[in-house]
């Protein structure tokens, strides 16, 4: 036998259907009926509520980094513009003041006047801005603690800049280019202690080409004849250096002889180096070496022929 279902014909808006079985009356509930529980439970690192939390969404963490990285890219937009208006304008105003000052050590240099000028701007500087300079001070480091006044390490920064353009032979409008490619003043002050280290090296193997000559020919040279008033001082070395008295005529009055090291010899070698040389360039240093040497060549040639000559006058 058959169970019977008798289900009611009419329609109920928004109420609870009734189904009628043998066993049961089943009540079926909109969504809106349904008994939540008021708690749940929340894991201690998830700050987030726990009956709002879903799958896809960012943890506070996250939030934290996406803040800061947002924060650093405005922050980087901020300095950008302090670079552009202040530090990369500031040096091209810098610049163009450093040009300009280059520009007038660089005419005092090929004036006819610049030992008198430059004598009269270290004693101007001395008793009216009392800025004290050493007396071998070049007309670009005259110029530069001058206008620079008190701040001794930024006038030295800019003086070995200005002096590393200088010996670059770069010209007064070329000079912001030059420092930019540098990659500053800092840069170009480093470009400038190599290049010393450069001219030290070409000027010390020329010094030493020089006294090989000198070495080689000496007792050909007619300037020798060294008349001695004192002992040499010092333990025995291989290294002897003569002080002595130019007497003229050919005459030098040796007085004193000092034994000296190895490394003392090439300390002494290296300031005699740079007094010579002074004031030429590297290849103004190296024609004079090779033409002294051609001189003194040429010396004992001729004096090898008079003796030569000497002795078949004698046969």
């Amino acid at each position: 036998m058959k169970d019977n279902i008798m289900f009611s014909s009419t329609q109920f808006a928004d109420k609870p259907v009734t189904v009628t079985t043998k066993d049961s009356t089943v009540n079926k509930f909109d969504a809106a009926s349904i008994n939540i529980p008021e708690t749940f439970v929340q894991l201690p690192s998830v700050k987030q509520d726990a009956s709002k939390l879903k799958p896809n969404a960012v943890n506070e963490k996250e939030k934290e980094v996406a803040a800061i990285v947002q924060a650093v890219n405005a922050l980087e937009n901020e300095h950008s513009s302090y670079v552009d208006q202040y530090i990369t304008r500031g040096n091209q105003t810098l610049y163009a003041v450093l040009a300009k000052i280059y520009a007038l050590a660089v005419q005092i240099n090929h004036s006819d006047n610049k030992d008198s000028i430059i004598k009269s701007l270290r004693n101007t500087m001395s008793l009216q801005k009392k800025i004290k300079t050493q007396k071998n001070s070049s007309a670009l480091t005259l110029l530069v603690r001058w206008v620079v006044g008190g701040s001794r390490q930024l006038a030295h920064t800019y003086s070995k800049a200005l002096s590393a353009a200088y010996e670059d032979n770069v010209s007064a409008d070329e000079l912001a280019t030059y420092f930019v490619k540098q990659g500053g003043m800092k840069s170009s002050a480093k470009r400038n202690t190599e290049q010393k280290s450069e001219v030290s090296n070409v000027r010390q193997d020329n010094f030493k080409s020089f006294l090989h000559t000198a070495d080689r020919l000496h007792h050909k040279y007619q300037n020798t004849k060294i008349k001695w008033t004192e002992r040499v001082f010092g333990d025995y070395s291989d290294h002897v250096m003569i002080l002595g008295l130019n007497g003229g005529g050919g005459s030098i009055q040796g007085l004193r002889a000092m034994c000296v090291s190895n490394d003392s010899y090439k300390k002494i070698s290296k300031i005699l180096a740079d007094e010579l040389f002074k004031t030429m360039r590297d290849d103004e240093i190296e024609a004079w070496v090779e033409a002294e040497s051609r001189l003194k060549i040429n010396i004992n040639h001729q004096v090898n022929k008079t003796e030569e000559a000497e002795m078949l006058s004698l046969v």
